[in-house]
This record gives C-alpha cells, structure tokens and sequence, in this order.
C-alpha cells in the first residue's frame, strides 16, 4: 500500500524502501539512499532554474522523491492527523453490570501466527463492555487442550500462516465443543494460506466441512447488538486511491451448528487487522467499523443465544 498510499508509484532501484513489520503494517520504513536533499530541492525557485538548464533528469528526482514522502506520512496517518496537544481519551470501565461474574476470552496458541495482531480482540470487547458485563482485558493465551480449555466458554483463534492441530489436540477441541465451548476465529488480512487451514482443520475435527451462514441468521440481527445486513469490504486495487477498492455486500461468516446454534463461527475476511490500534488496515478485509460490529454480535450471540426471546 505504501506505493499507492495518495500517488501510484513503482518501485525505483536507486532508492528502494526496507521495512520492519509489526503485527498487519510496516512500522518501519528506511531507504538506504538519498531523499530528504531532494525534498530541501522541491521549490519553485530550483524547478524553474531546472527547466531553463533542461535539467529533467534532476526533476524527476525531485518529484519521485517527494511523493516518496507523501506516500509514506500518508500510510502512516491513514490520511488523520491528531491535533496539537490532543490527549488521548482514556478507557473507562463499565460501571454498571449485569453480575459480579468477571469474563475472560483467550486466545487459542498455533503455529500460524496465533498472535500476529495482539491487540485487535481488546477492542472489540471493549465495545461488548458497554452491553454491561465485565470483561477481562488482559491477554491470556492457551494451549488447546482439555485441561486449559475447560476453563473457558469461549476462544479466540486467528492467524495468517499455515498450521496443523495435533491429533491429541483435535480430540480436545471436538471434547470441547461439544460440552458447549465456542470457537471464533478470523484470517489475519484474508490470508488464503490460514483460511485453507483453518477450514482443514475443522473439517478433521468436525467431521464435515464449515456452513455459510445465512444473512438471515440471528447472529446479524439486533438482539445481539447491531443489525448487520450490508458491510463494506476493502481489496487491493492499485487502481484505486490509496491502493484498495471498497465494496458494499453481505456479511459472510461460515460456522458450525450444534443443536440449532453456532458454536463455531469463522471470517476468511480479515476483521483483526481492522481492529487493531491503527489509522487504517492495511489489508483486504472489513472496514474497522463493520469488524467491530461483527465481532461485538457474535460474542453476544456466543453468550445468549440460549436465552429465551
């Protein structure tokens, strides 16, 4: 995305970008050769002296460089920009609540990237905070077996490389659903290489393959937060500005029903990098607002979906 951040730009071997990423961006942007000189140069004055000596190649530069710039503080900021001694809004805990029961969702430990975006779950149950109930923040990650997972009505599981389960572990997480234990997982920028897994997996456990879930289904509806019939979701296009296309459709979640409620649900779209602590995603996937709207409905859904109406 750094390269159609604001301008479409193609690569240049004389000034390349090195990066570090962290979680779903590039934290991290360094080039090893000159840049900042040809920005000082960005002024009418050299540009006119330039265009009288014919200098183009020395324009060019110029140009190339400073949408370098551009680009990256574009990518960076997401296009907002925090005002001048701006504070940053503190949390605030939910002091009215529906039990002095205190709720904790882990995270499932795998070998593909089981905490690739730690922060985005913290969010979304921030948001579920507001429904009254009191919800650990802290992150707690398991190990899926019987012992660690009998602890917990409900997981967490994403990644966006590939992994396998165990055959011992396979056994315990299908022990598990069956006693009523929930799985909620999501593929980390839609990566197709945890969607593949995730999918084989189940099936292993399971014994059948993951259902779409109907748009009519519950999960979407009111009763568990918001009425969640169209979502936008965003897909690479270098075409587009700032490099994604977005598109209006119907949620799409799949799942797996046990005794007429889901008690699997899974979104090969990403909804964890959108939930992170960032500006903007920077993968395909929902838009920040409709990921914390699915994920605040099925966490509701996981915990009353067998109340009566």
């Amino acid at each position: 995305p750094i390269w159609n951040a604001h301008y479409p730009l193609l690569p240049n071997e004389e000034r390349p970008l090195l990066g570090l990423q962290a979680c779903c961006r590039t934290n991290v942007i360094f080039c090893p050769t000159n840049l900042s000189c040809y920005w000082a140069l960005d002024r009418s004055a050299i540009a006119d002296f330039a265009k009288a000596n014919r200098k183009t190649q020395l324009l060019d530069r110029i140009e190339y460089c400073s949408r370098v710039g551009v680009n990256v503080v574009t990518y960076a900021t997401g296009r907002k920009v925090n005002e001048k001694n701006a504070t940053p809004k503190l949390q605030e805990e939910s002091a009215a609540t529906l039990s002095d029961r205190v709720l904790v969702f882990p995270k499932l430990v795998h070998g593909g990237g089981s905490d690739d975006a730690p922060n985005a779950w913290r969010n979304v149950l921030r948001e579920v905070q507001t429904a009254g109930l009191r919800i650990k923040l802290e992150k707690q990650m398991i190990v899926p077996n019987l012992e660690s997972l009998a602890d917990y009505p409900f997981v967490f599981l994403h990644g966006r490389e590939r992994f396998r389960f165990s055959e011992e572990q396979r056994l315990a997480l299908k022990t598990y659903l069956e006693l009523g234990g929930f799985i909620f997982a999501d593929s980390i920028c839609t990566s197709p290489q945890f969607t593949a897994s995730f999918r084989s997996e189940m099936k292993s456990i399971l014994g059948e393959p993951l259902q779409v879930i109907d748009p009519a289904s519950d999960i979407y509806s009111e009763r568990f937060g918001y009425k969640i019939d169209a979502v936008t979701l965003r897909t690479k296009d270098p075409r587009s500005p700032g490099g994604f296309r977005e598109s209006v459709r119907r949620p799409e979640l799949e799942g797996w029903q046990q005794n007429g409620r889901w008690v699997v649900v899974f979104s090969p779209n990403d909804l964890s990098c959108a939930l992170e602590n960032t500006a903007v995603s920077q993968c395909d996937g929902y838009i920040k607002s409709d990921a914390l709207k699915i994920g605040t409905n099925v966490i509701l859904y996981s915990l009353l979906s067998d109340v009566g109406k």
